[in-house]
Order: C-alpha cells, then structure tokens, then sequence
C-alpha cells in the first residue's frame, strides 16, 4: 500500500510487554468473560510474513481450550492486519502469557459467547497496543471489567439514519435503519441497553424485519462504543431501532452489523459537533435530507 494511503503516523518498533485485557459480556442471565496478557514483539527484518503467535501461558483451571486460543491467534492477526490500513506496522509476533475464561452462562451458551468476547478481546488488545507505540509509553488494561461505568450520553439523539448498501455481483450488504438514542440514567447499573421498537412489518419488504438482524444492528453499535471506550462505551446509552428495510436476498447479519458500527460513530460525531444526525453510510447522500421512516408515511 502506498505510503500516502496511511492515515496516521507509522509506527516505532520496540517490544510492548503485559497488554492486559479483562473483559466479558452478558448472556442471557449470566455473563462471559476472559483474562488475557499479551506481548507484542517486532519481528526480524528478514522475517517470512508480517505476523506469527506464540503461546507461553500457565495452564489454571480454567485456562482456555485450544481452539478458542487457535482462534484468538487468528484475530489478533487480523486485528494487526486491519492497523495496516491506517498506518505503517512492523512485522509482529504475538505472545499470549495469560489466558482465562469463566462463565455463569448455561454451558452451551458459554461456550458460544466465548468466539465473541474473544473477538472483542482481541480488537481491544491491538488498538491499546498501537496506542501505546504510537504515543510511546506502556499499556493501560483494557476491557469493561477494567474500566468503570461510562458517564451518560450528553443528550438524546434522535433520528440516526444509515443507508448501507452496496451493489456487487454477490449479495449484500443491504440495510437501511433508523435508531434513537438516549442518556441511561446515572444510577442504571447497565452501560448499553436496546431496544426494538419495530413496526409489525417492514414497508421493504413487507415481512417483519428478522431477530437475528436486529440483534447484529445491536452488537455493531455496542461492539464500535467498546472499542472506542477501551472495552466500555463511551457513553452510557440506550439504543431504539425505530424502522428499518432490508432484502430477502441480499441482506445479512453481517451487513446490520456494519450498520450498527456506522450508527455508533454518527451518534459519537453528533455529540462532539452539537448537531442533527446526517445521513451517514457507504450508499447514504449527505447533500440530501433524512428521509421519513416508512412506517409513518400512508400506505400505498
């Protein structure tokens, strides 16, 4: 990638001991969670590919199983990968040196939040990672069991429109949503909360918008506030999805997922500018108003 399409400064190479990660979520009525210490070290100049994981950790009760740690491996290369796009990274070898997990979840649905707390582990590793290269002093512990509850969103912001579309010769991804957001008062124990209030049916395609999707629009938010926050969002919100449509072919989880995460950034853009929300997203015109949502317009 040409040096001009970085963002931001690259990075020094150094070794970057002990990034600690405490972080867990909420399933069901009981919860998920890992410990992990990771060291970063820069790999030799004449070393094959830009990322390679080691595993130096004890073995405690509750150590995690080996492909939860294969699959964590893998995301943290990702994640260094993804740095990649932003700015100039050195070749890297990940070492995992602490590596728990608990869980008060029912044993099968432990075993599934597990793939994505790890996920949400591992994000929040490499980005405290690079900050700390970048700004040249040791890492801070991240993950939402080692920060505290966020302060409430400042104001509500009502109106959030994303337009995420885009035409390939494969499906997707296809979602259009409206969302409010809301201050969670100071005394909530909660940090995020959301809340589906739907019509019955979706104008587009005149079906009900499916739960699976509404759930990824849900995760995309929370998952782009915990990473921004280090593992607690940034503000303590509650998120509304008010309409919505959506394909039967071409949308995905996926593709609600990703509208989640622009949704989270358009709101955290509207607080810091003091401003109505625009419409934001890969196929949104940002020289057009907002449109109505489809369920207050007369039906055809």
């Amino acid at each position: 990638m040409p040096a001009d399409r970085h963002r931001y400064p690259p990075l020094r190479p150094r070794r970057l001991a002990g990034v600690r990660v405490d972080h867990s979520r909420q399933v069901g009525a009981g919860r998920t969670g890992v410990r992990l210490a990771i060291d970063f070290e820069p790999l030799p100049e004449d070393a094959a590919g830009g990322y390679t994981f080691a595993v130096d950790a004890p073995a405690p009760e509750r150590a995690l199983p080996r492909k939860p740690i294969e699959r964590l491996g893998w995301q943290l290369g990702r994640e260094w990968e993804e740095e990649g796009y932003l700015r100039e990274v050195f070749a890297v070898r990940a070492v995992l040196r602490r590596a728990e997990w608990h869980t008060t979840a029912p044993a099968a649905k432990g075993a599934d939040s597990l793939c994505s707390v790890l996920d949400s582990a591992a994000a929040l590793a490499v980005r405290e990672a690079v900050q700390a290269l970048a700004e040249d002093r040791d890492p801070r512990p991240v993950g939402c069991e080692a920060r505290g509850r966020p302060p409430a969103l400042p104001r509500a912001v009502s109106g959030v429109y994303v337009r995420h579309i885009r035409q390939t010769s494969c499906s997707g991804p296809f979602a259009v949503v409206w969302a409010d957001v809301e201050p969670l008062p100071e005394d909530t124990v909660e940090d995020y909360a959301f809340a589906a209030d739907l019509p019955e049916v979706c104008r587009h395609p005149g079906e009900p918008l499916p739960a699976e999707f509404a759930a990824a629009f849900s995760d995309g938010v929370r998952e782009a506030w915990e990473l921004r926050g280090g593992g607690r969002p940034v503000f303590a919100a509650r998120v509304v999805l008010r309409d919505a449509i959506w394909h039967e072919t071409d949308s995905s989880e996926y593709g609600f997922r990703a509208a989640g995460r622009i949704a989270a950034h358009e709101v955290l853009r509207c607080v810091a500018e003091d401003r109505d929300p625009r419409p934001a997203g890969c196929a949104a015109r940002q020289d057009k108003p907002i449109p109505p949502m489809p369920r207050t317009q007369p039906a055809p």
